[in-house]
């Protein structure tokens, strides 16, 4: 079933050659060639010099058109390779800076966050440790806070 809708949707030769005949005979007709090229032989029949002339001028100015032609499309061809070639090497090298960039920043964030939060922690473990101690040292110590509140209370 699958093979079958295949080959029907591909046309065969018979049918391509059948039209593409179909179109140039159309042209042919719409544009009356047939009678144009027979007038063209007619033409030139009776008038051998000016044909040739005709003939020698068309042959020598198709030469240089047809070498222009080629050198335009080549030097085009040759520009945009070039481009690409002189592109891609400046992104290769813009990409390669600006990775190293990317790369330097990352590190520096990262470094920046790491010293800020060992910071925030030793604050806070040394706030502790002076809570803790000064805690210790009151409870070792009665009589050296209770003289203080003694001496505070006589100033006032």
């Amino acid at each position: 079933m699958m093979a079958g809708t295949f080959e029907r949707s591909i046309p065969t030769d018979e049918k391509e050659e059948s039209k593409l005949k179909e179109f140039f005979r159309f042209i042919d007709e719409y544009f009356e060639l047939d009678k144009k090229l027979q007038n063209a032989k007619t033409y030139a029949e009776d008038h051998p010099i000016g044909s040739l002339f005709f003939l020698i001028i068309t042959a020598m100015c198709t030469g240089p058109i047809i070498c222009f032609v080629i050198f335009v499309g080549g030097s085009v061809t040759v520009t945009f390779c070039g481009f690409l070639f002189v592109e891609g090497t400046f992104l290769i090298i813009a990409i390669m800076v600006l990775g190293g960039v990317l790369v330097f920043v990352c590190l520096l964030a990262v470094g920046i966050c790491i010293f800020l939060l060992a910071l925030a922690y030793i604050v806070k473990i040394s706030g502790d440790l002076y809570q803790k101690s000064t805690e210790a040292i009151q409870s070792y110590l009665p009589s050296v806070n209770s003289s203080k509140q003694g001496m505070v209370a006589k100033a006032e």
